[in-house]
């Protein structure tokens, strides 16, 4: 029994759903990939990042490499701060979740003042503190159109 008294099986939520509430979010802006599973939009976001360093661009960079404005973007904790509206990133289980991204992972929402909003948190949606330590990604849009915005 979990730490609700109940079997797994006597749950009503018996599958993750953090990735179901970042797509909720995001529903809204056409180059975001909503998945039920945050793998496919870290995948994306790690693909685009590819594509900009094997066209020699940098991420967030001026350049032509393929990669629409606005397409998620992913970055390492080191090279990039969180800034609103951001996804932050970890593994759960396989993968390192950045070079090899499993199948289970968690993202929250970066809101600012160093905290982030997170579905599926001991079943629910929670603020909690944003942990730098814990991060593998940070996912953020193209943000090309912005040539001071190369962070």
């Amino acid at each position: 029994a979990g730490r609700d008294g109940l079997a797994r099986s006597d749950r009503p939520w018996t599958e993750p759903w953090s990735a179901a509430f970042i797509s909720y979010l995001k529903k809204d802006d056409p180059n975001f990939p909503v998945s039920a599973a945050h793998k496919k939009y870290m995948r994306k976001a790690k693909s685009n990042r590819d594509d900009i360093l094997d066209s020699g661009g940098k991420p967030g960079g001026l350049g032509s490499h393929g990669v629409s404005k606005g397409e998620p973007v992913a970055y390492r904790p080191e090279e990039k701060t969180p800034e609103p509206g951001d996804l932050t990133c970890n593994p759960r289980g396989t993968g390192d979740g950045f070079d090899r991204v499993g199948s289970k992972n968690h993202c929250d929402i970066y809101v600012g003042g160093d905290e982030v909003i997170g579905g599926n948190l001991s079943n629910t949606v929670r603020k909690r503190a944003y942990n730098p330590d814990k991060i593998t990604m940070i996912i953020s849009q193209d943000s090309r159109s912005d040539p001071d915005k190369t962070s």
